[in-house]
């Protein structure tokens, strides 16, 4: 590939896997926060449970990776 093509071949497509990731882990993240905050107002205002924290991430996840 570098022979044929230069070593600038080596960083075809890294900006739309930068891109992709950025969408993604601004996604996450935001989404995380958004389920939490409703589990802890659904939860009286108090601290939420390690299973309420791991459903969050998991549910933040997978809407995160169908967008």
């Amino acid at each position: 590939m570098v022979k044929s093509d230069g070593i600038t071949s080596i960083y075809k497509g890294v900006d739309a896997a930068i891109g992709r990731q950025l969408v993604y882990g601004t996604a996450r993240i935001g989404l995380h926060r958004a389920i939490s905050d409703e589990l802890k107002k659904r939860n009286d205002g108090k601290a939420i449970s390690f299973g309420m924290k791991a459903l969050s991430g998991m549910a933040s996840g997978s809407i995160a990776v169908c967008i």
